[in-house]
């Protein structure tokens, strides 16, 4: 189990590998502009020009302004831009597929409510992982069943990323995962993402949720009798928060992983340990670079 804060400071601040207001607002425009390149219509009306509202009117409300509704929005605002700028980071000539999916990333709203469709949020999700895997310096990945493919050696491992959004789905979401990455014929990996069950936990009690929600999707795999295909589990969560500086307000941002590897009976099991300790040692390390190396202007 890891648990890792970023800081995140004003952008002319020391730190170039933080983020604050102004370069969140930077990070959504270059999203929008990525987009655009790729092929997309981008509507006047789309989630990250909305998340990219709520942070511009929090660089003009004090924090004793701010209902708790609207730091719950600023807090997903800030994973919108986060996880969508990271996303198209990653990705230098999408094919028909990908396009497809990354459409869904202008739908939704800013915060999931119970009415909305999961899937916009999901299929965020999804291209967020493959993301993570690829800023991680991970070779190979790409879009395939059951949700990516990486190269492993001389094999292929399958990734089935699932985002929990509610606990009373988290059985039948394991079991999905499971079942997509038996169908592939190739052994795999499940990842979890937890960030709508941990909510406003506290530090210590959000890594523990963590931790127990991916051993409890361990013994899922051992009772389905999975373990020769699915041969690690990873689960992760990030929460974010409103900090104020002498420079002004910064987003601050903590993670929290815990992964599970069950013992492959495979030849080249020991690269597949490697490359999943490079899932979870570099996962932050990835998304701090990525922030220093943004673009001073979205196009």
């Amino acid at each position: 189990m890891v648990n890792s804060r970023v800081r995140l400071v004003d952008v002319d601040a020391p730190d170039a590998a933080s983020w604050g207001f102004s370069q969140a607002l930077l990070a959504a425009g270059f999203v929008e502009w990525s987009l655009r390149d790729f092929g997309l219509r981008i509507p006047a009306d789309n989630r990250m020009n909305r998340a990219a509202q709520v942070v511009q009117v929090a660089t003009q409300t004090t924090w004793e302004e701010m209902s708790l509704e609207y730091r719950q929005d600023l807090s997903q605002a800030a994973r919108t831009i986060l996880e969508q700028y990271l996303i198209v980071r990653a990705i230098h000539d999408p094919n028909d597929a990908l396009k497809e999916r990354l459409r869904w990333l202008l739908k939704g709203s800013v915060r999931p409510r119970r009415k909305d469709q999961t899937q916009p949020y999901d299929v965020q999700f999804e291209l967020f992982a493959g993301a993570a895997l690829t800023h991680a310096g991970i070779q190979g990945v790409r879009l395939d069943e059951p949700d990516w493919r990486v190269e492993a050696g001389d094999r292929e491992i399958g990734i089935a990323a699932k985002r929990v959004s509610s606990r009373k789905n988290y059985t039948k979401l394991v079991h999905k995962a499971i079942s997509q990455i038996r169908g592939q014929g190739c052994p795999g990996v499940i990842v979890l993402n937890f960030d709508e069950l941990i909510g406003n936990d506290e530090p210590l009690v959000a890594a523990d949720r963590v931790t127990a929600m991916v051993k409890e999707a361990r013994q899922l795999v051992a009772t389905r009798k999975a373990e020769d295909v699915v041969f690690c589990l990873f689960g992760f969560a990030t929460s974010f928060e409103l900090l104020w500086s002498p420079v002004g307000g910064v987003l601050g941002s903590q993670l929290f992983t815990h992964g599970e590897v069950i013992e492959p009976n495979l030849s080249n099991a020991s690269k597949i340990k490697a490359w999943f300790g490079l899932l979870g040692s570099n996962i932050m390390h990835s998304v701090t670079r990525a922030m220093r190396d943004m673009p001073q202007r979205a196009a």
